[in-house]
Parts: C-alpha cells; sequence; structure tokens
C-alpha cells in the first residue's frame, strides 16, 4: 500500500503511531491501531519488543544516513537476529550474510564499513536490517529520497522483488505518485493529517475521486496523450495547529461549496474506494 501526501500530512507521524515510536511530546489520543486482532495502544512494553522487528519493521525517513559508521554492515544488519530472536552470533552472522545477498549486494562486501558503500547501497543495508527477524510487515518511509533516478528505480524493484519473494506486506511512504503506480496494489492519499482517499492503484489513477487525489495527479507531468504542462494547487496546506473548520481542503478546493464548512463524513463507493468529499 502506498500513502501520499503534501510534505507535512502526518504521513511519517502516522507511520510512527504504528510502531508507537512517537516522541516524548505526542500523544495518541484515541481510536485503535489492530495488529492480528490486538491493539497496539494496550500492548505493554513487552508485548512491543516483541511485535517490532518480528511482526513489523520500519526503514526509517533518511535512514541511509543512520548507520553506525564504526561497525561493519554485517555485525549491524545481525544485532536485532541476536537482540530480538536470542540467536547466537555465529548464526545470526550467516543470516545476516545471506540478508546482505537477498537485497543484491556481494557476500564479500558484508563485513565492509558503511562510509565504503554508495546511498543507494547504504539504504539496500537498511532495507536488509529491516528484514532481519523476518517481519509480516514492512514501512518504507520515503525510501528513495536523495537517490539518483537510476538508483531510485534499482530500490523500487528490490522492493517489489523482495515482496513476492518472503510475501511480505509493506506500506510505502512516498511524495512521489509514479513511484506509487510502479510499486503499489492499493494507495491512501493524506491531506492535513486526514486520510482523503484510498482505493486500488489503477483506479485511483484513472478515477479519481477527491479533488486533492485528482490535483496530485494532475500536478505530475504526463508522457501519454496530449502535450500538457502539470497543474498545481494553488494555496498552501493549512496550519495544523489551527487548521480549518469544516473540510480542510476546501480553501484551495476548485469546488468547493456551502456544504464544505462541514467537516466530511467518509464514504464507501463502488465497494473498494473510500473518499471524504461531500461532492463526491
Amino acid at each position: 500500500m502506498g500513502l501520499a501526501g503534501e510534505s507535512g500530512c502526518g504521513k511519517t507521524t502516522a507511520a510512527l503511531s504504528l510502531m508507537r515510536l512517537l516522541p516524548p511530546n505526542a500523544s495518541i489520543l484515541g481510536g485503535e491501531i489492530l495488529y492480528d486482532d490486538k491493539d497496539i495502544l494496550k500492548m505493554s512494553d513487552r508485548q512491543l519488543r516483541r511485535t517490532r522487528w518480528k511482526n513489523i519493521s520500519i526503514v526509517f525517513q533518511g535512514a541511509m544516513n543512520a548507520l553506525n559508521p564504526v561497525k561493519r554492515i554485517v555485525e549491524q544488519i545481525a544485532e536485532p537476529i541476536t537482540l530480538h530472536e536470542h540467536a547466537q552470533k555465529e548464526e545470526a552472522i550467516r543470516r545476516a550474510e545471506k540478508l546482505v545477498e537477498l537485497v543484491g549486494i556481494d557476500k564479500a562486501r558484508a563485513r565492509d564499513y558503511p562510509h565504503e558503500f554508495s546511498g543507494g547501497m547504504r539504504q539496500r543495508v537498511m532495507i536488509a536490517m529491516a528484514l532481519a527477524c523476518e517481519p509480516r510487515l514492512v514501512i518504507l518511509d520515503e525510501p528513495t529520497t536523495a537517490l539518483d533516478v537510476m538508483t531510485k528505480t534499482q530500490i523500487q524493484e528490490l522492493v517489489k522483488n523482495i515482496q513476492k519473494e518472503l510475501g511480505l506486506s509493506t506500506i510505502l511512504i512516498t511524495h512521489d505518485l509514479s513511484v506509487i503506480a510502479e510499486t503499489c496494489e492499493k494507495v491512501a492519499i493524506m491531506y492535513a493529517g486526514k486520510l482523503v482517499e484510498y482505493g486500488d492503484v489503477v483506479s485511483m489513477f484513472e478515477n479519481p475521486l477527491h479533488p486533492y487525489t485528482s490535483g496530485l495527479i494532475k500536478a505530475f507531468p504526463n508522457i501519454y496523450g496530449s502535450r500538457e504542462l502539470p497543474v498545481s494547487i494553488p494555496g498552501s496546506p493549512p496550519d495544523l495547529l489551527h487548521p480549518p473548520s469544516g473540510c480542510r481542503f476546501a480553501p484551495r478546493c476548485p469546488i468547493a461549496g456551502k456544504e464544505c464548512e462541514v467537516s466530511p463524513q467518509g464514504k464507501t463507493r463502488d465497494g473498494n474506494r473510500y473518499v471524504e468529499c461531500w461532492k463526491r
């Protein structure tokens, strides 16, 4: 599943909430986060430690710069295996070497240090580390940020291949709708802290329901069909400390009406589409 939206709309905050990794000055005020019918918000610290890495893992935004510079790559990948699965060091190292190969790095380089790798290769190492304890769900927070086009494509292919090979579920957070179109089956669109649309990728790109989704798609250049310049969305996202009453997208929406002064209720369309908009 892809999670898309402008900077500051809450994508990373949502991911950190799923893992209960919010900073000390943040809190979850209500609701549930269900995994296997168990509420993550009600888990003890001990239960959380069992859930993280083993069931759910995350590749953080800018993670390729988060490796320990004085530890070899293979040791850093082996560390969560040792801590969370109580494996012997030799076994953990052996599994780490296999993960290095899985993400497309020569096993001979497993004992190199992070500074000996390019940005794309460090990102592969972080993905290998997220897979260390064989989780069922991996959250990837902008894994292709700051990478060149060719490396970005290689990381996308790597994620798709690993997902198929290991049977993983993935949540891919990105600004780039083209990445979602090529990588994901489902997509969720966020705006100003709200989920405004959700559905399968093909339906959403062919027939976006929410005006914000339509604006995002039009803002990307299209190499097919008539040659037209991308159209930007006017205005700026609202200040979430003082969000507007009613629909948060209304001040920028081309079809906003009087009813949009009241917050819209989410509704299901066509059986598998969800949208929060009075007009749709």
